[in-house]
Protein backbone atom coordinates (compact mmCIF):
# COMPACT_ATOMS: atom_id res chain seq x y z
CA UNK A 1 0.00 0.00 0.00
CA UNK A 2 1.44 3.56 -1.26
CA UNK A 3 1.35 6.03 1.70
CA UNK A 4 0.99 9.48 -0.26
CA UNK A 5 2.94 11.81 2.25
CA UNK A 6 1.41 15.15 1.07
CA UNK A 7 -2.17 14.22 1.85
CA UNK A 8 -1.35 12.97 5.65
CA UNK A 9 0.39 16.30 5.70
CA UNK A 10 -2.68 18.25 4.72
CA UNK A 11 -5.09 16.32 7.02
CA UNK A 12 -2.38 16.81 9.98
CA UNK A 13 -2.58 20.30 9.70
CA UNK A 14 -6.25 20.65 8.55
CA UNK A 15 -6.48 19.03 12.09
CA UNK A 16 -3.96 21.15 14.25
CA UNK A 17 -5.88 24.11 12.48
CA UNK A 18 -9.22 23.12 14.06
CA UNK A 19 -7.68 22.35 16.90
CA UNK A 20 -6.18 25.84 17.39
CA UNK A 21 -9.41 27.09 16.55
CA UNK A 22 -11.66 24.93 19.07
CA UNK A 23 -8.38 26.20 22.09
CA UNK A 24 -8.65 29.62 21.61
CA UNK A 25 -12.40 29.18 21.50
CA UNK A 26 -12.22 27.27 25.27
CA UNK A 27 -9.86 30.01 26.14
CA UNK A 28 -11.55 33.14 25.20
CA UNK A 29 -14.84 31.15 26.79
CA UNK A 30 -13.00 30.66 29.97
CA UNK A 31 -11.88 33.96 30.59
CA UNK A 32 -14.85 35.86 31.56
CA UNK A 33 -17.34 32.16 31.71
CA UNK A 34 -19.61 33.03 29.03
CA UNK A 35 -20.20 31.67 25.74
CA UNK A 36 -20.61 34.10 22.79
CA UNK A 37 -23.93 34.21 20.98
CA UNK A 38 -24.84 32.81 17.48
CA UNK A 39 -23.65 35.77 15.26
CA UNK A 40 -26.72 35.94 13.26
CA UNK A 41 -28.38 37.19 16.72
CA UNK A 42 -26.69 40.03 17.38
CA UNK A 43 -27.53 43.35 16.74
CA UNK A 44 -27.21 45.00 13.64
CA UNK A 45 -28.12 48.66 14.24
CA UNK A 46 -25.40 49.66 16.97
CA UNK A 47 -24.54 52.36 18.33
CA UNK A 48 -21.50 54.16 17.85
CA UNK A 49 -18.61 53.64 18.72
CA UNK A 50 -19.38 50.15 17.65
CA UNK A 51 -21.34 50.65 14.54
CA UNK A 52 -18.28 51.97 12.99
CA UNK A 53 -16.17 49.30 13.68
CA UNK A 54 -14.50 46.61 11.44
CA UNK A 55 -15.24 43.08 13.21
CA UNK A 56 -11.96 41.64 14.50
CA UNK A 57 -12.09 37.70 15.89
CA UNK A 58 -12.61 37.64 19.65
CA UNK A 59 -9.19 37.51 21.35
CA UNK A 60 -9.76 37.35 24.82
CA UNK A 61 -5.82 38.08 25.51
CA UNK A 62 -3.90 36.44 28.03
CA UNK A 63 -4.28 38.34 31.43
CA UNK A 64 -5.33 37.26 34.46
CA UNK A 65 -9.06 37.12 35.31
CA UNK A 66 -9.31 34.98 38.43
CA UNK A 67 -11.40 32.95 40.00
CA UNK A 68 -11.90 34.46 42.90
CA UNK A 69 -12.35 37.91 41.27
CA UNK A 70 -15.04 36.13 39.67
CA UNK A 71 -16.61 34.32 42.98
CA UNK A 72 -16.83 37.56 44.59
CA UNK A 73 -18.03 39.75 42.01
CA UNK A 74 -20.94 37.23 41.18
CA UNK A 75 -21.35 37.43 44.38
CA UNK A 76 -21.64 40.92 45.23
CA UNK A 77 -23.95 41.36 41.69
CA UNK A 78 -26.25 38.63 42.41
CA UNK A 79 -26.95 39.92 45.93
CA UNK A 80 -27.29 43.45 45.56
CA UNK A 81 -28.44 43.71 42.12
CA UNK A 82 -25.95 46.82 41.24
CA UNK A 83 -27.63 48.93 38.23
CA UNK A 84 -24.54 50.98 37.50
CA UNK A 85 -21.09 49.37 37.44
CA UNK A 86 -17.82 51.67 36.89
CA UNK A 87 -14.71 49.76 36.14
CA UNK A 88 -11.13 51.43 36.06
CA UNK A 89 -9.11 49.43 33.79
CA UNK A 90 -10.82 47.14 30.78
CA UNK A 91 -7.89 45.90 28.36
CA UNK A 92 -9.78 43.14 26.09
CA UNK A 93 -12.91 42.91 28.54
CA UNK A 94 -12.91 39.72 29.83
CA UNK A 95 -14.01 41.20 33.39
CA UNK A 96 -16.10 43.84 31.93
CA UNK A 97 -18.32 41.13 29.75
CA UNK A 98 -18.59 38.70 33.34
CA UNK A 99 -19.78 41.68 35.31
CA UNK A 100 -22.43 42.82 32.37
CA UNK A 101 -23.55 39.41 31.55
CA UNK A 102 -25.18 38.90 35.35
CA UNK A 103 -25.77 42.39 36.16
CA UNK A 104 -29.43 43.60 35.38
CA UNK A 105 -30.51 43.60 31.99
CA UNK A 106 -31.46 47.61 33.05
CA UNK A 107 -28.06 48.48 33.93
CA UNK A 108 -25.30 49.87 32.92
CA UNK A 109 -21.10 49.01 32.84
CA UNK A 110 -18.92 52.21 32.26
CA UNK A 111 -15.59 50.51 30.83
CA UNK A 112 -12.97 53.88 31.51
CA UNK A 113 -9.82 53.36 30.25
CA UNK A 114 -7.26 55.13 27.84
CA UNK A 115 -6.20 51.81 26.81
CA UNK A 116 -2.84 53.30 26.01
CA UNK A 117 -0.87 51.46 28.98
CA UNK A 118 -2.81 48.13 28.23
CA UNK A 119 -1.90 48.34 24.36
CA UNK A 120 1.96 49.40 25.14
CA UNK A 121 2.35 46.38 27.68
CA UNK A 122 0.12 44.13 25.24
CA UNK A 123 1.99 44.62 21.89
CA UNK A 124 5.37 45.29 23.77
CA UNK A 125 6.06 48.38 21.99
CA UNK A 126 7.14 50.53 25.13
CA UNK A 127 9.92 52.18 22.64
CA UNK A 128 8.61 52.25 19.14
CA UNK A 129 7.01 55.47 17.41
CA UNK A 130 4.26 52.89 16.56
CA UNK A 131 2.80 52.31 20.52
CA UNK A 132 0.32 54.37 20.29
CA UNK A 133 -0.85 52.92 17.02
CA UNK A 134 -0.85 49.74 18.40
CA UNK A 135 -2.33 50.20 21.75
CA UNK A 136 -5.19 51.92 19.28
CA UNK A 137 -5.51 48.65 18.54
CA UNK A 138 -6.87 47.18 22.20
CA UNK A 139 -9.19 49.33 22.11
CA UNK A 140 -10.24 47.91 19.09
CA UNK A 141 -10.31 44.29 20.19
CA UNK A 142 -12.33 45.46 23.45
CA UNK A 143 -14.75 47.02 21.42
CA UNK A 144 -15.33 43.64 19.06
CA UNK A 145 -15.15 41.79 22.08
CA UNK A 146 -18.18 43.44 23.38
CA UNK A 147 -19.99 42.94 20.05
CA UNK A 148 -19.36 39.56 19.78
CA UNK A 149 -20.97 39.12 23.12
CA UNK A 150 -23.75 41.15 21.96
CA UNK A 151 -23.69 43.60 25.56
CA UNK A 152 -23.07 47.01 23.22
CA UNK A 153 -26.24 48.31 25.07
CA UNK A 154 -24.84 47.43 28.39
CA UNK A 155 -21.31 48.46 27.98
CA UNK A 156 -20.40 52.09 27.85
CA UNK A 157 -16.75 52.58 26.86
CA UNK A 158 -15.29 55.81 28.10
CA UNK A 159 -11.82 56.88 26.41
CA UNK A 160 -10.61 58.87 28.70
CA UNK A 161 -7.94 58.73 31.96
CA UNK A 162 -9.53 57.62 34.68
CA UNK A 163 -8.65 60.88 36.82
CA UNK A 164 -10.10 62.94 34.36
CA UNK A 165 -13.53 60.46 34.17
CA UNK A 166 -14.45 60.70 37.75
CA UNK A 167 -14.47 65.07 37.30
CA UNK A 168 -16.02 65.00 34.27
CA UNK A 169 -18.77 62.36 34.68
CA UNK A 170 -21.89 62.54 36.33
CA UNK A 171 -21.83 59.16 37.65
CA UNK A 172 -23.28 57.54 40.99
CA UNK A 173 -21.95 53.45 40.77
CA UNK A 174 -23.35 51.14 42.49
CA UNK A 175 -20.15 48.95 42.24
CA UNK A 176 -16.44 50.16 41.04
CA UNK A 177 -13.96 47.39 40.32
CA UNK A 178 -10.02 48.98 39.83
CA UNK A 179 -7.99 47.49 37.70
CA UNK A 180 -6.07 49.85 35.94
CA UNK A 181 -2.82 50.81 36.69
CA UNK A 182 -1.14 49.09 39.33
CA UNK A 183 1.61 51.60 40.43
CA UNK A 184 1.02 52.30 44.47
CA UNK A 185 0.34 55.83 43.59
CA UNK A 186 -1.97 55.40 40.37
CA UNK A 187 -3.96 52.46 42.79
CA UNK A 188 -4.77 55.18 45.29
CA UNK A 189 -5.77 58.10 43.21
CA UNK A 190 -8.12 55.61 41.69
CA UNK A 191 -9.49 54.84 44.60
CA UNK A 192 -9.66 58.27 46.59
CA UNK A 193 -11.21 59.98 43.08
CA UNK A 194 -13.72 57.30 42.24
CA UNK A 195 -14.77 56.66 45.92
CA UNK A 196 -17.04 59.57 46.33
CA UNK A 197 -18.74 58.25 43.44
CA UNK A 198 -20.24 55.30 45.20
CA UNK A 199 -24.09 55.00 46.16
CA UNK A 200 -24.27 55.32 49.90
CA UNK A 201 -24.49 50.91 49.79
CA UNK A 202 -22.01 51.02 47.25
CA UNK A 203 -19.41 48.88 46.48
CA UNK A 204 -15.83 49.15 45.76
CA UNK A 205 -13.58 46.72 45.15
CA UNK A 206 -10.51 45.80 42.53
CA UNK A 207 -7.59 43.15 41.48
CA UNK A 208 -4.32 42.38 41.83
CA UNK A 209 -3.88 42.34 46.05
CA UNK A 210 -1.58 39.10 45.56
CA UNK A 211 0.14 39.88 42.41
CA UNK A 212 1.56 43.25 43.17
CA UNK A 213 2.97 44.70 46.36
CA UNK A 214 2.11 47.84 44.66
CA UNK A 215 -1.47 47.67 44.54
CA UNK A 216 -1.29 46.79 48.09
CA UNK A 217 0.12 49.69 49.32
CA UNK A 218 -2.30 51.75 46.85
CA UNK A 219 -4.84 50.02 48.54
CA UNK A 220 -3.91 50.51 52.48
CA UNK A 221 -2.74 53.85 52.02
CA UNK A 222 -6.69 54.44 50.51
CA UNK A 223 -8.41 52.74 53.19
CA UNK A 224 -6.39 54.40 56.09
CA UNK A 225 -7.28 58.11 54.51
CA UNK A 226 -11.09 56.71 54.27
CA UNK A 227 -11.18 55.23 57.85
CA UNK A 228 -12.09 52.00 55.75
CA UNK A 229 -11.60 48.20 56.23
CA UNK A 230 -10.13 45.75 53.77
CA UNK A 231 -11.01 42.55 53.01
CA UNK A 232 -9.42 40.28 50.29
CA UNK A 233 -9.60 36.66 48.80
CA UNK A 234 -6.57 35.96 46.87
CA UNK A 235 -6.33 38.54 44.39
CA UNK A 236 -9.65 40.25 45.12
CA UNK A 237 -9.57 42.91 47.26
CA UNK A 238 -13.16 45.07 48.62
CA UNK A 239 -13.38 47.73 51.34
CA UNK A 240 -16.25 46.34 53.66
CA UNK A 241 -19.20 48.43 53.72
Amino acid sequence: MKVNLKNILVIFIALLASELKLHATFTARNRCNQVPPDPKTIKKDLAEPYASLAHLPLNMGTGVFSEANKANLEHFIKKYTPKTIVEVGAFLGASAIFMASIMPKDGRLYAIDNWSWHGIQYYSEANSENAGTKAAKTYEQFLSNVKCFDLTEMIIPIYMDSIEASKKLGLIADLIYIDADHSEEAVYNDIIHWYPKLSKSGIICGDDWEYFDSVRRGVIRAAKELGKEIKFDHNFWYFVF
